[in-house]
């Protein structure tokens, strides 16, 4: 078997210096992730990305979503593409089962044991949307006492999501964790998941609710539209119609056959589909595909 090197970038700066490279080593061979593709039309970073192009050997994209878009912007030929999937760490824990909180668990705000918890976990960024979605949801926040949206994640948009809470007077029924450490807390406290991003390149926590059987309610974007079968592993909605958000959390919260449906079929898709060792083993065997 032949030696060769091989560097593999993630993300935008990562994957400039990585291809960079080339040009003092053309035997290097370079593969890049992009990992969410957000270049606006005729933009520097486009030009530079399309530069780049005869620089990488292979792209790796983690959704097919992301795949098409980068080929249809001239970011990558299709020749040069793999598609591998994002996988998470399998285990046969279910963990369905909420955790009964104490009066101080979050922050000194109560949650009642029966109440019904909405999820989400992202770092607070433009793109994860999520003012949009305490926006959606105040009324109905509102107007059922036993609804709590919590929201884990730290970011610099975190500034503009409190002003959000406060702006709606929200303050005790939506509750910020900061950076949660304790994923499998996180899961075992919610009943839903909530991902209302303008865009994913893969959407890890939706897979990682997915697998802890919780159902996951996704705007209807790429990324999400990879991970989330609608009416299968979850229920999807346009963000142009914001009310459909707040029907799907109103199915799931007063129909159990759905949510038991929609729960099961969520956690059987991760263990298919969403293997980590199914990743590392199509990653090991793109890198020995140069060896020949």
């Amino acid at each position: 078997m032949n030696r060769i090197t091989i560097v593999h970038s993630h993300g935008r700066g990562a994957g400039i210096y990585a291809r960079l490279l080339k040009l003092f080593n053309r035997k290097l061979k370079v593969l890049h992730n992009f990992h969410g593709i957000h270049i606006r039309a005729y933009s520097f970073s486009l030009v530079v990305e399309r530069r780049l192009k005869v620089l990488t050997d292979k792209f790796v994209f983690v959704s097919k979503s992301e795949q098409e878009i980068a080929v249809e912007n001239g970011l990558a030929n299709r020749s040069q593409s793999v598609l591998i999937e994002n996988g998470i760490a399998i285990n046969n824990n279910k963990c369905s089962e909420k955790t009964e909180l104490k009066e101080h668990d979050l922050f000194g705000k109560s949650i009642p044991n029966n109440s019904f918890v909405i999820g989400m976990l992202s770092r607070f960024d433009r793109v994860k949307n999520i003012p949009f979605a305490i926006r959606t949801l105040s009324d109905y926040l509102k107007n059922h006492s036993d609804v709590f949206l919590v929201i884990g994640g730290d970011g610099e948009e975190r500034r503009k999501i409190e002003q959000t809470v406060e702006q709606y007077n929200l303050q005790h029924k939506v509750i910020l964790l900061g950076f949660v450490h304790d994923i499998q807390f996180f899961f075992t406290l919610i009943n839903v998941f909530l991902n209302v991003s303008l865009g994913e390149a893969f959407g890890l926590s939706t897979v990682e609710a997915m697998k802890y059987g919780k159902p996951v309610v996704a705007s209807n974007v790429y990324g999400n539209i990879d991970v989330v079968r609608d009416n299968e592993t979850g229920l999807l909605f346009p963000l142009s119609q914001p009310p459909l958000l707040v029907e799907r959390i109103n199915t799931l919260k007063t129909d159990r056959k759905i949510y038991e449906y929609l729960s099961e079929n969520a956690r059987t898709s991760v263990e298919k589909r969403f293997d980590q060792k199914r990743m590392l083993s199509e990653t090991r065997a793109l890198y020995y595909s140069f060896a020949h």
